[in-house]
């Protein structure tokens, strides 16, 4: 077990009965959002906002247009 983890977590984890198990930092074929930050950081990446309202009509667009991983394949 990971020394940086909370003495609680590791606690309540063990209580539960619950194991670790890591995950490489970018594993989208183990979790399906990976694939809407990329789609997000790809549509927002690089670009200078005048207002937060410019800003959040662009996240709004962007979040529109995500297309979303079929996570039936994940389970």
């Amino acid at each position: 077990m990971d020394t940086y983890r909370a003495e609680t977590t590791r606690y309540a984890a063990q209580l539960a009965r619950i194991s670790w198990v890591r995950l490489s930092a970018y594993t989208p074929e183990l979790n399906p959002v990976e694939e809407c930050w990329r789609q997000l950081k790809d549509a927002l990446d690089n670009r200078f906002f005048e207002s937060l309202d410019e800003h959040n009509t662009a996240s709004d667009t962007a979040l529109d247009r995500l297309s979303i991983p079929d996570i039936s394949n994940y389970f």
